[in-house]
């Protein structure tokens, strides 16, 4: 509770323009972290909570037959198998997992169940295909073309990508190929970039290129079909989820499969005619009337003979 609190006070201050100039403000001033800002704060509020339960999680008796991440290393701390640093070093990285996961699958999920709400052929076919599987089993689940179709159409540049973007700094020097050579104001052509160790900070821009014609086609801007057919696998059309040793776990986009297809199968969702933005604040997020947190549907339940 205290952790949805924080963020949807954090979700509504993103949307005002000071929030906009706040992240070139502290990649030029970086020391900006450390002021009281209230921003700041509202983040460092689920960072602490979830830290608080990190530590109870491995105060309590562990779940001898749990098989999930947290199962197994609370199982471990007990057994004493964690080194003296070993809770932090596990507590700090699945509090970041947990703040970053849990609302960029909500945003998405949310999108989704809009764009099927306004399409209720798509719904009706997603909804047919779920019934006909008749599963819960994860390995099903992600083997279902359509749904793997309406998914990651939810990330499609139509869309505002969860994320703005990535940002990485090179541990090593290094050389950046460029697809085409670039003539600079000195009139010299390059072919690539030169990159020191630790001195530039890349931005990698989901929304330009999941939408760059030179790679897509001149209709890479436009809205695909709903549940159109689009390359399986861990990048397809996307790059929202990155590469190498820091890539997203969430790419196989299996948790989100998992809930949509418990709520097409149960419930039919139908669009209420309310004008909903979508704004990145600081993930994507709905918006009616200037408002955060907010989505509009009418629910439906659906009953199974």
């Amino acid at each position: 509770k205290a952790i949805l609190g924080a963020w949807q006070k954090d979700v509504q201050l993103f949307s005002t323009f000071s929030a906009f100039l706040a992240p070139i403000l502290i990649g030029i001033f970086p020391w900006i972290v450390k002021l009281p800002i209230k921003e700041l704060q509202e983040d460092s509020t689920a960072k602490k909570v979830i830290h608080m339960i990190g530590n109870e999680l491995l105060q309590e008796p562990p779940n001898m037959d749990g098989t999930d991440v947290f199962s197994i290393l609370v199982r471990e701390s007990w057994e004493g198998k964690l080194k003296p640093d070993g809770k932090e070093s596990w507590i700090t990285p699945h509090c970041s997992t947990t703040i970053a996961g849990f609302e960029t699958t909500s945003g998405s999920v949310q999108l989704t169940l809009l764009d099927l709400a306004q399409n209720p052929d798509a719904q009706a076919r997603l909804r047919a295909e779920l019934v006909a599987a008749d599963s819960n089993d994860i390995d099903v689940i992600e083997s279902l073309p359509y749904l793997d179709a309406v998914t990651r159409e939810g990330f499609s540049p139509f869309y505002i990508p969860s994320v703005r973007g990535a940002h990485r700094v090179a541990i090593r020097d290094d050389v950046i190929p460029l697809k085409k050579p670039v003539m600079l104001s000195s009139g010299e052509t390059v072919t690539s970039i030169p990159v020191k160790a630790a001195t530039y900070n890349f931005i990698i821009p989901f929304p330009v290129m999941n939408s760059d014609a030179q790679v897509w086609g001149p209709d890479a801007h436009e809205r695909l079909p709903p549940g159109s057919e689009l390359p399986h696998g861990p990048y397809s059309h996307l790059s929202n989820f990155i590469d190498g040793p820091r890539v997203c776990i969430g790419w196989r986009l299996g948790q989100i499969k998992l809930i949509l297809a418990s709520m097409i199968k149960n419930f039919e969702f139908r669009d209420t005619g309310a004008k909903v933005e979508k704004y990145m604040s600081p993930t994507v997020q709905p918006f009616v009337n200037g408002q955060a947190a907010q989505l509009p549907l009418q629910v439906i339940p659906i009953q199974h003979y």
